[in-house]
């Protein structure tokens, strides 16, 4: 899961919002590019969101191949 991957260790890097609403899907993509998560770093901008949303996109590619040919794999 990715929430699982960008989630830090402590509780201040654990996403504080409220799971399936737009900020909780915004802090993740934030994290996905790289943003640490603290308020004292101030919020992700806009390029910031752009990136992790990026990445997020070129994650669910590979995971969407991997699952249309995954039989293609088997010994």
């Amino acid at each position: 899961m990715v929430r699982q991957r960008v989630e830090g260790g402590t509780e201040l890097q654990k996403n504080p919002y409220k799971k399936q609403t737009l900020a909780w899907a915004t802090w993740l993509l934030a994290r996905l590019a790289g943003w640490s998560g603290y308020k004292s770093h101030g919020p992700p901008g806009y390029i910031t969101i752009k990136e992790g949303l990026d990445k997020f996109n070129q994650q669910f590619i590979v995971y969407a191949q991997v699952m249309e040919h995954k039989d293609v794999c088997k010994d």
